[in-house]
């Protein structure tokens, strides 16, 4: 499915590839979970669930699942999903107690113990507009194409 654009020349249709989006899971199929991003579902393959296949295996129609947004020449779209390099950078989480602020289009952590704050992706969260300004308790990964990922300690 490509989309026409002025000039004769197609696009892939849906999210830009590179993009980390927590998008809502919508269906389960025979090779793993539709991820609805946008306007736009995508199939996310269990062989990229990473370390979260387990939790990924139990959530259910409706909950936030970030991913990354890959190019894959296979699918319809020319692009498709993967959560294993995200994971790949949360093995060995730093607990960072802080608060969250939004900064331009994104968020970032500010940390109680007076270090320099930094910009984060929030991960699994539908509304992480609601965390700002709490001081919380989060586990914060590796970085990953110049991203780092946080989420909340259970």
């Amino acid at each position: 499915m490509a989309e026409r654009r002025s000039g004769g020349g197609r696009q892939p249709k849906g999210p830009k590839v590179g993009s980390i989006l927590t998008g809502m899971i919508v269906g389960q199929a025979k090779k793993g979970v539709m991820v609805e991003l946008g306007s736009s579902e995508i199939l996310l393959p269990r062989t990229r669930y990473g370390a979260a296949a387990d939790r990924i295996e139990e959530a259910m129609y409706g909950d936030a699942l970030t991913v990354e947004v890959v190019a894959d020449q296979s699918g319809p779209s020319g692009i498709g999903l993967t959560r294993v390099g995200i994971e790949r950078s949360l093995r060995q989480p730093r607990s960072i107690d802080g608060r969250l602020e939004r900064s331009g289009s994104g968020f970032r952590l500010v940390p109680s113990d007076g270090s320099d704050p930094f910009a984060v992706v929030v991960l699994d969260q539908a509304d992480p507009d609601a965390l700002v300004g709490t001081n919380l308790a989060w586990h914060v990964g590796a970085p990953h194409r110049d991203q780092r990922f946080a989420f909340l300690e259970s």
